[in-house]
């Protein structure tokens, strides 16, 4: 039986990992996290020690430029269940890459990965199952499905973190979920929704980085 795409890159991003080139989420996405990390393998290194020193040859590669944005693309949006991305998704997608995802990638001049784009209806519902989502209504409702709402992270959780925060408080994005892991964003109330603005965590908040509970004070944002 042959192997997925999603099999394969998996299991690349793990020889990757095994060899210290990369430290991104083994998922099966080919993102710009992997795509360095296969780049500074054909250039000849072996460890992450050497990721540094090719960091500026890397930023300037051609290879696979991003279609959206210099840093993003269509196939890190798509659903992992290889469900094409819909028409009506890509204005929203395209407002996400250039409005937010674009400016805080050039910012913190690091990798943001995304974790979790657009989602059919059948994966988003096999993401609440009954036994554990027991008063779970299907189906299932969410901005990732077809209305451009990402889960990110990244090596500078906390710098983007501050940025989030920020464009949530400048209404750029309306949905804002923060955790230290992985921060969900989207553009509720640019797009119809239950409702047009919402803020949540995930998580204990304690662990929460002193600068976000500063920032999200200083807005008047209840977490």
């Amino acid at each position: 039986m042959s192997k997925s795409v999603k099999q394969c890159t998996k299991e690349w991003q793990g020889h990757l990992t095994a060899l210290g080139l990369y430290k991104g989420r083994i998922d099966g996405k080919f993102g710009e996290g992997s795509l360095k990390a296969s780049i500074l393998l054909l250039s000849g290194s072996s460890t992450s020690d050497e990721q540094n020193d090719n960091t500026s040859e890397v930023n300037n590669t051609e290879l696979l430029p991003a279609n959206i944005t210099n840093n993003f693309d269509w196939w890190e949006w798509e659903c992992e269940d290889g469900s094409p991305i819909p028409e009506s998704a890509k204005p929203h997608i395209e407002a996400m890459c250039k409005l937010v995802l674009q400016p805080a990638r050039d910012e913190l001049n690091a990798i943001i990965d995304i974790v979790s784009g657009d989602r059919s209806q059948k994966h988003n519902d096999s993401l609440y199952p009954k036994d554990k989502y027991p008063d779970v209504t299907y189906p299932t409702q969410s901005m990732h499905i077809g209305k451009g709402a990402v889960d990110v992270s990244s090596e500078k959780m906390e710098q983007l973190g501050l940025i989030c925060i920020e464009k949530y408080h400048n209404h750029v994005i309306n949905g804002l979920g923060l955790g230290i892991h992985s921060i969900h964003m989207d553009r509720r109330g640019y797009i119809s929704y239950d409702n047009d603005r919402a803020f949540w965590t995930y998580g204990d908040t304690n662990k929460f980085y002193p600068s976000w509970i500063a920032k999200l004070i200083e807005y008047n944002i209840k977490y």
